[in-house]
């Protein structure tokens, strides 16, 4: 006959049950941060299983092991057999991958779905090959492509470009309004009297439509960390930058920027989609100046202070000149030539005031200047 010894089974299944779970989440947790599908982590917790009782069944004979691992653990012998087998073989193979990391890695390493360089190419949502769509409906149909996406998205595998996304639908009314009003945000920092330092440092996001801050500044400083390449800011120029903003001129900040020169122009349009160090940006001749981290602080104090000397109404009319020096059209003489000079310059006290430079002009007598920028 045999007896069971008294316990409370109520309480002690429920107990361990409870330490389980806060040992288990936090393994959740990080298996899903990091992609690990469920099927990996149950395949390694059935082999910690069978591992444990194996050992605390190793005295018994071969024949009884199994039967006995299967009656501790809960699996059948059919299963215990196998995970032994699998216990004692060396570990060589990967692990399965999640359909998320097979994806990443077939867009990786499909020629079609990269550049000349070996970089992932930036793919359509929907649409024939190449396109995001293509690219997981060849790697599996179980899954669908926006769960994959969204997937790649949450493991930062993959961004979504909204720059894409303008440049695709364009023809529809609200992202045709949606690049109206970025247009005319940017142009209005072209006709601030102020003026614009770009500061590419770590951590800065001056990317395609974003770069246009950069590009509509006076001067860009970028930082160069030619040692700590992982902490080195890089720029990145989209299409978006080639079309979707011109300035008052007509033109684009780049074509103005190059002054429509075509082989400046092409050696940027061929770096399109690449991330810039400050090297590469000032080879493209993207930035003013890269100093690096010894000389970044001394730069960029002495650009302010030398700036900040200049009378700000001289400021206004050079900085006016800068900004148009395109092709001239009637936005630029109302917002370059009118603006800045008959209707700012030369109506500022330090001109017609009682103490004004033409005021006192041929009278022997200095000229009184108010140095605040309004």
């Amino acid at each position: 006959m045999v007896t069971a010894p008294p316990t409370d089974s109520s309480a002690e299944p429920h107990g361990t049950l409870d330490a389980l779970r806060t040992v288990i989440a936090p393994l959740a947790r990080l298996a899903v941060a990091r992609g690990v599908s469920y099927a990996v982590v149950d395949e390694a917790l059935r082999l910690a299983f069978v591992s444990v009782a194996h050992a605390s069944h190793s005295g018994l004979p071969e024949h009884r092991r199994a039967s006995r691992i299967s009656a501790a653990t809960g699996l059948h012998r059919r299963e215990v057999n196998r995970l032994l087998e699998q216990a004692a073989q060396p570990r060589s193979a990967a692990p399965p991958r999640s359909p998320a990391a097979m994806v990443f890695a077939h867009w990786r390493s499909d020629k079609r779905y990269r550049k000349r360089g070996g970089a992932p190419r930036t793919l359509p949502r929907v649409g024939p090959a190449p396109s995001f769509e293509s690219l997981a409906r060849e790697v599996t149909r179980d899954v669908h492509p926006r769960a994959l996406l969204e997937e790649l998205l949450r493991l930062k595998l993959a961004v979504l470009d909204a720059d894409a996304l303008l440049l695709e639908h364009q023809a529809h009314w609200f992202v045709r309004e949606t690049i109206g009003w970025l247009r005319r945000t940017f142009s209005r920092l072209d006709v601030s009297s102020r003026t614009l330092f770009a500061l590419i440092e770590p951590g800065s996001c001056f990317a395609g439509s974003l770069l246009e801050l950069a590009l509509a500044s006076d001067r860009t400083y970028m930082l160069a960390l030619p040692d700590d390449a992982a902490r080195a800011p890089k720029i990145v120029v989209g299409d978006a930058n080639f079309a979707l903003y011109p300035m008052a001129t007509g033109q684009t900040r780049l074509a103005r920027r190059f002054y429509g020169e075509a082989p400046a122009l092409d050696a940027v349009h061929a770096a399109v989609g690449g991330a810039l160090d400050a090297e590469a940006a000032l080879a493209l001749g993207l930035v003013t100046s890269a100093p690096d981290d010894i000389d970044w602080a001394d730069e960029v104090r002495l650009a302010i202070e030398e700036r900040s000397s200049l009378s700000p109404d001289a400021l206004t009319g050079m900085e006016a000149n800068l900004r148009f020096n395109g092709p001239e059209t009637m936005a630029t003489r109302i917002f370059g030539r009118l603006t800045a000079w008959q209707n700012w310059i030369f109506n500022r006290p330090n001109a017609v005031g009682e103490k004004g430079a033409l005021k006192v002009y041929g009278k022997g007598e200095k000229a009184a200047f108010d140095w605040k920028r309004v």
